[in-house]
């Protein structure tokens, strides 16, 4: 692990090798007494973002019906929206709660970025839109400052089922320094993580349809 970076408020932490995970407990448990590293910032900022920020909004349909619908949450709650193997997430075991504490790591351009984060909300599937997930806030350590909400949700209409995600952000004063490169990996992650949330939805429709078929083999054997 490379030595902390520092602009006064904000500790930058990067790994020439692959963090180990008593490292990255290590760094989480530092990590929850932190605050988010843009005072003032809440849920509100995803709709109308502070002057200087960007908003990306991205997402795509994962399928229809309530398996999908059902495989989509659990790839949420799973994390499976960090596409791997260059994105991945270290968190406590169980169901995020606000407040809860989690830290993503970003292999990019020969080194692995810890980036921390709050979860300042959390959707439960009782609202209109059955919408399931949460939204996070950057912690002091992140290279980014901002906040990020992933979603799903199972249209009353259609029974479609979508993940959708919207980000507002700007860089830390070291990031502005690489801002193309950093844009860059934004980019990739958002293009990937629709990737994978479909990935996952497909995998279990898949493994779902194998079940069914062992146990309609099963029971005509037994008839």
């Amino acid at each position: 692990m490379l030595p902390p970076a520092s602009d006064g408020y904000t500790a930058w932490v990067f790994c020439l090798r692959r963090p180990s995970t008593t490292t990255l407990e290590r760094y989480l448990l530092d990590c929850e007494s932190r605050e988010l590293n843009v005072p003032g910032l809440n849920v509100a900022s995803l709709e109308a973002p502070p002057p200087g920020f960007v908003s990306d909004t991205y997402g795509g349909v994962l399928g229809s019906g309530r398996d999908a619908y059902e495989a989509a949450v659990e790839a949420l709650e799973s994390f499976a929206m960090y596409p791997s193997p260059w994105t991945w997430v270290h968190a406590r075991p169980g169901p995020l709660e606000v407040g809860s504490v989690y830290v993503g790591v970003v292999r990019g351009f020969g080194l692995y970025t810890l980036l921390p984060g709050r979860v300042l909300e959390v959707f439960d599937g009782s609202d209109p839109m059955r919408r399931r997930g949460f939204t996070f806030g950057t912690l002091a350590g992140h290279v980014e400052q901002g906040a990020e909400r992933f979603e799903v949700h199972r249209s009353s209409e259609t029974d479609e089922v979508r993940y959708g995600a919207r980000a507002v952000s700007r860089p830390t004063p070291l990031v502005r320094l690489g801002k193309p490169f950093a844009r860059r990996l934004q980019l990739r992650f958002q293009r990937e993580s629709t990737e994978a949330m479909r990935a996952h939805v497909q995998r279990a429709g898949a493994l779902g349809r194998q079940g069914q078929g062992r146990s309609h083999s099963s029971d005509g054997r037994g008839a």
